[in-house]
């Protein structure tokens, strides 16, 4: 038995899937998986662009949403 929190992730909106971050260089960081290996396999399925969620922890609600980023923006990870 799992000590871990059920956590509540509620889908908002799933939006596209850009051949040029899903299948090329970057397919790697754009895919997760869903499932436990040793029963019957995990799933994979794809983190879209304008992907939405909020998720409830505690008596808090979080949003997160995937965007494209910028090549200009200092941040952007390569």
């Amino acid at each position: 038995m799992s000590n871990r929190q059920t956590i509540n992730v509620k889908l908002i909106a799933i939006d596209s899937i850009l051949p040029d971050l899903h299948y090329g260089v970057n397919a790697l960081y754009w895919w997760t998986k869903r499932g436990d290996d040793s029963t019957n396999g995990a799933f994979l399925y794809p983190i879209r662009v304008g992907w939405q969620t909020a998720i409830d922890v505690s008596t808090k609600r979080y949003y997160t949403q995937v965007l494209k980023g910028n090549w200009f923006y200092k941040l952007y990870w390569k």
